[in-house]
């Protein structure tokens, strides 16, 4: 009979799994901390040690069980664990192995045999089954997500041997064809850019599986195939080339530029020539290639060379028209507006893919605008004269997608104004404070669809500052009219696509709907809310917003802005959105748009001083507009809560609307009309309000020089309800460059 302090058969059975476990345990830690995996013969050497593991556990489990008790030993659980790390060990060696085969399969220039890519794949299968019977282990032990990850990206890497087989299976194709590359047919071309685009795939296949971002380097085996897809696709490139170049060298020779009919026949060999060039690009860069095939140099020139020759058809074709309708006296007919707002359409997609073709063809070396670019942005500019974009040309134009485009790397801009203002109090003043003068820049493109660009704005003081009564509104617009010269806009941003992103001192996303309604150059825009306070709606966010970061999209009809300002002025700083505001856009018609905005400030306090934000400043605007071939009609309607201020100092919340007309009577005469009004709501305890009746017509006596007379009939009262008192006549003088 055992004695009564022997240990039970259970408690020995334990001591000697964790006598096991304390041998075994600095081994598997040896091998865990080196660099490099275990060896097959190390492995080897361990399994009689597991082998005793595996026994003590089965002996500890077996008496627990007939104990019927249900509490684990400290030392089965840790035996368990070990047995899970030898396995991740065992998992690594293995995936090491694999990657080890796939490397001196990949290293040898030559096409593996059906044997070793058969064994390959077995050992694949094998490594995948162990790996996800390891990962079906038992749920209180957690398997070592490193093995399991190193085992994937082996088992992965293994279908590069098929890719291997894949490519140099294509090399038939490439020993038939390569030679001289104007004798490439057709059919060799389309088997080569087959071959291509399925290689391709197969290549991208196993970098997703593996793991294999993007700018990481390949495995040699991927390496080797890329190179033959590079060679297919060359000569894909060759056919398209042997195809065109010919047809464009004889289109270059006649004086005259080819009939449009020409140029359509040759539209599919351009589309195939500009398919392989493009899918040669990735491929290039991911090579790493610093000089340029001669095939792809040659395909690069044609490409150009056609887009020149695009080009000048347009030309040939827009140029009388728009000529005679320079020379017309008589206003421009319904017909001849529509005709003249498709050119710009038409012509600058060509002006795009000629300048791109000239940066991107390695034969050109002076970077300058050739003369047919030259030639076809002065016909735009020549058009924009003749057809604004709407019948209101917007005088603080929203800097956005769908403004005038820039057409070249560095554009310098002013419009300087000077302005004589009469009241009925006989007071008389000329002044030039609504000038500025800006810049505007657009980069090249910095990788693939991406373009970087900026723009600077500043207004100053033409000639000296007015008195106070004839400020007003208009001047905040200004952003400091009282020194000689005041930022306006600075930013800077990048188009990626179709999408934008800016940040800096720029057009705000509620102006987006403000400015339908506010085209008047001057003593209107007070009923938007765009220019809040007093101020140029700067610090609100509603204006030409203080360092706001935009992204500006659109999705088919529809046109959207989120904007965020980032600044630290006040005790409530929110860190990074101190203001949100959003806007969306869309037309229901080719004539006819509507839109809404929003803007919220987060960082206001209750008595803010000069240049800070009002607590809870928040407002809504909803408009209009209506785009015709001569009558521009908008309006907008704003709600808002302690956005804006009386001539006290007093915030308050209301409503205000604003209602804008334009007729193009002539092609140079364009009559104004417009209706401003802010209306406090009944929590404001005073008598401030807003209404004025704006009337006016411009003349454009040259492109650049226009004459403008305008008059405020003003019925608003102060907040003592006092007369404001602000009617004006005023004539201006605008010279724009």
């Amino acid at each position: 009979m055992p004695d009564a302090g022997d240990p039970s058969p259970l408690q020995s059975a334990v001591e000697r799994l964790q006598a096991t476990v304390d041998e075994l345990r600095p081994k598997v830690e040896a091998l865990e901390t080196r660099e490099a995996p275990p060896t097959a013969d190390e492995m080897r050497r361990a399994q009689p040690f597991v082998d005793r593991l595996d026994a003590a556990i089965e002996e500890v489990e077996e008496l627990l069980q007939s104990s019927g008790s249900d509490d684990t030993p400290a030392a089965l659980r840790a035996a368990r664990k070990l047995l899970r790390r030898i396995a991740a060990l065992d998992l690594t060696r293995r995936a090491a192995e694999l990657r080890g085969m796939v490397d001196e399969m990949s290293a040898r220039e030559e096409r593996p045999g059906d044997e070793e890519v058969a064994e390959l794949r077995k050992l694949a299968y094998e490594l995948q089954a162990s790996m996800d019977e390891f990962e079906a282990g038992s749920p209180d032990v957690q398997p070592s997500k490193k093995s399991v990850r190193e085992a994937e990206k082996a088992v992965a890497l293994s279908k590069s041997a098929d890719v291997l087989v894949e490519a140099e299976d294509n090399r038939d194709i490439l020993e038939q064809a390569e030679g001289d590359p104007t004798e490439v047919t057709d059919d060799e071309a389309r088997a080569a850019r087959v071959a291509a685009d399925e290689l391709q795939s197969s290549i991208d296949d196993v970098k997703r599986n593996a793991g294999i971002k993007t700018g990481e380097q390949e495995p040699p085996g991927l390496k080797r195939a890329r190179q033959i897809v590079i060679r297919l696709q060359i000569l894909d490139l060759a056919g398209a080339t042997a195809k065109l170049g010919p047809e464009v060298e004889r289109l270059e020779g006649p004086p005259e530029p080819p009939s449009t009919e020409e140029l359509d026949t040759l539209g599919p060999l351009v589309d195939r020539l500009t398919n392989a060039l493009d899918a040669l690009e990735q491929n290039l860069q991911i090579d790493g290639v610093e000089e340029l095939p001669p095939e792809v140099v040659t395909g690069l020139d044609i490409h150009y060379r056609f887009a020149r020759l695009d080009l000048q058809r347009a030309l040939t074709d827009w140029r009388p028209t728009v000529d005679e309708a320079a020379q017309q006296e008589a206003p421009l007919t319904p017909e001849q507006v529509t005709e003249l707002r498709t050119i710009p359409k038409i012509v600058r997609p060509k002006i795009r893919a000629a300048r791109e073709s000239q940066k991107l063809d390695p034969l050109i070396v002076d970077d300058s605008a050739t003369p047919e670019v030259v030639e076809a942005t002065r016909l735009l500019e020549q058009v924009q004269n003749l057809v604004p974009d709407s019948a209101a040309v917007n005088e603080e134009p929203v800097d956005s997608p769908d403004t005038q485009p820039v057409t070249r790397f560095f554009r310098f801009y002013g419009s300087i104004r000077v302005r004589a203002l009469t009241t009925p109090g006989s007071n008389f003043e000329i002044d030039g404070q609504t000038s500025r003068v800006g810049v505007r820049l657009e980069g090249r493109e910095w990788l693939k669809h991406v373009k970087g660009f900026a723009r600077a704005e500043v207004g100053f003081n033409f000639l000296e500052a007015t008195e106070e009564v004839f400020r007003s509104v208009d001047e905040g617009r200004g952003g400091a009219a009282d020194s000689l010269f005041f930022k306006r806009l600075l930013f800077i941003g990048a188009d990626v696509h179709d999408s934008r992103i800016s940040f800096g001192k720029q057009w705000s996303a509620f102006y987006d709907v403000g400015v339908f309604a506010d085209q008047m150059p001057f003593f209107a825009g007070e009923g938007t809310g765009v220019y809040a306070a007093g101020t140029d709606g700067g610090v609100s966010g509603t204006g030409r917003a203080d360092n706001a970061l935009q992204f500006r999209g659109a999705t088919g009809i529809f046109k959207y802005t989120a904007q965020i300002q980032i600044r630290n002025e006040t005790d409530n700083n929110q860190a990074l959105a101190d203001t949100i505001g959003g806007s969306v856009t869309w037309k229901t018609t080719d004539r006819m748009q509507v839109g809404a905005a929003i803007n919220v400030v987060r960082d206001g306090v209750p008595e803010p001083t000069e240049g800070k934000p009002r607590e809870n400043d928040r407002a809504l605007i909803l408009g209009y507009r209506y785009q015709g071939d001569q009558l521009y009609t908008a309006a907008t309607v704003t709600l808002f809560n302690n956005h804006d201020r009386d001539d006290q100092g007093t915030y308050f919340g209301g409503f205000g609307l604003e209602w804008y007309a334009g007729y193009q009577w002539s092609r140079r005469l364009l009559l104004r009309l417009a209706i401003s009004t802010l209306n406090p709501d009944s929590d404001y305890d005073g008598s401030y309000r807003v209404l004025s009746f704006i009337s006016g017509a411009s003349y454009d006596l040259t492109s650049k020089f226009r004459l403008l007379l305008l008059t405020r009939y003003d019925r608003s009262k102060r907040a003592d309800a006092s007369d404001r008192n602000l009617d004006i006549v005023s004539l201006s003088v605008f010279y724009n460059f």
